[in-house]
């Protein structure tokens, strides 16, 4: 299996958050709740920054960390776009209603 870079995976992850932020931030007004729409949107921005430090940290420190612990540092990033696919949909559909 090839070695990862997960400091590049997160810094490319965190360009995509912003990206996404930046796309949805445009359609705020249009959204049924625009509370939410606007909360989804800082979270984008703010986790997309959050990605490139921790991408930067991995690369500029001289940290050794083997396979698995990268693995466990790179993998919850990456899981962060769940949560933003929910705050999309909670824009969408409201959030007031249990299921």
């Amino acid at each position: 299996m090839r070695e990862v870079n997960s400091s590049a995976l997160l810094m490319t992850n965190g360009s995509l958050l912003i990206l996404a932020g930046l796309c949805w931030g445009t359609i705020i007004r249009s959204t049924p709740h625009p509370r939410i729409a606007l909360s989804t949107h800082l979270t984008l921005l703010q986790h997309g920054l959050l990605n490139i430090a921790a991408g930067l940290v991995l690369k500029v420190e001289a940290i050794e960390l083997n396979g698995v612990q990268m693995w466990i540092v790179t993998l919850p990033h990456l899981v962060l776009w769940a949560v933003h696919v929910i705050g999309v949909a909670n824009a969408w559909w409201g959030a007031d209603k249990p299921v």
